[in-house]
């Protein structure tokens, strides 16, 4: 089954990436199994406790840990379009020139998956992260990003040492849904 982690696993033994930073550790399970040289995690409130586990918002984080560098930096904090915009662009200001962004949560199925805060109408809960997605699309569609259909959706972004500055689309989940305006990636995980 593909997964947020297979992809990421698969980033980092595709391009031998050695620095990881998640953004948004929850309990864990995602960056417990990634195996890579360093790595550290980010969570303002985490349920699980880790040694290398930060507790602090990400913004906090890239205010504080400026200097850090990463070859992978995974985006599943706070499910709010702007929090997923700041935090990429913070990470490609932290991000060597051949590194990556992943971005999660960025295909939500039904209007109220895709609200600003948790349903009791639905079980899944993946925001508007989608606007982060598609405002990539529209300002930056000369760089290289393609989005997994799978795990509510997994967005590769290879920045190539662009520092962004990335804003929410407008668009709304309605016309999201008619269909998205993403290079979807087919499942044999082939990049070009």
């Amino acid at each position: 089954m593909i997964t947020r982690t297979t992809i990421i696993q698969w980033l980092i033994d595709k391009f031998r990436y050695r620095q990881y930073l998640e953004i948004g550790y929850q309990w864990g399970e995602n960056f417990k199994s990634i195996n890579i040289e360093w790595k550290v995690a980010v969570d303002p409130y985490p349920r699980a406790l880790h040694p290398d586990l930060i507790v602090m918002t990400s913004d906090l984080f890239f205010d504080n840990f400026g200097s850090s560098e990463f070859d992978i930096v995974f985006v599943d904090g706070l499910h709010h379009d702007d929090q997923v915009c700041r935090d990429v662009n913070n990470a490609s200001y932290r991000l060597h020139k051949n590194g990556c962004i992943v971005l999660h949560d960025l295909l939500p199925l039904t209007a109220e998956a895709a609200g600003r805060q948790p349903s009791s109408k639905t079980p899944t809960w993946n925001g508007d992260c989608y606007k982060a997605g598609v405002g990539i699309v529209e300002q930056y569609p000369w760089l290289d990003f393609e989005v997994h259909p799978h795990d509510w959706g997994v967005g590769v972004l290879f920045p190539g040492g662009e520092k962004l500055d990335l804003r929410p689309s407008e668009i709304t989940f309605e016309k999201f849904a008619e269909k998205p305006p993403y290079k979807f990636v087919p499942v044999d995980f082939e990049y070009t």
